[in-house]
């Protein structure tokens, strides 16, 4: 599980690496887990990124309401962009009922929770 974790974390930072830096893709948890433990590692991270893909990758948060509309697009995309290049589905997409049932509070629920985990972000 967590070879493919960290298989999952490479492709999604080559995919991060390959487009501009203000870009937004949005992880799944099983990636932003691999993320934020790598982050742990501040010097180490750096010299990664530098290494692998030429750049530091920034990994920023999203707070606000409109931050968070574009954070949904931006997770849409970043399935149609990994699904194109690594031929595989990144992430189940939401049906009509589950975004009729989604909460007023950002938390990504439309996604089904067993097979695609969402990191909800609340700061």
């Amino acid at each position: 599980v967590i070879q493919q974790m960290i298989k999952r974390y490479y492709r999604f930072m080559q995919l991060k690496a390959s487009l501009p830096a203000n870009r937004l893709l949005i992880p799944t948890l099983d990636i932003e887990m691999i993320w934020q433990t790598h982050l742990l590692r501040p010097s180490m991270y750096r010299d990664d990124c530098l290494r692998l893909f030429h750049r530091v990758i920034d990994h920023s948060l999203l707070t606000d309401e409109l931050e968070q509309f574009l954070k949904d697009q931006a997770f849409l995309e970043t399935c149609r962009l990994y699904e194109e290049r690594f031929g595989e589905e990144y992430c189940p997409k939401p049906t009509e009922e589950m975004r009729a049932k989604r909460p007023a509070k950002y938390e990504f629920p439309i996604f089904c929770p067993l097979k695609c985990l969402i990191p909800v972000y609340s700061y």
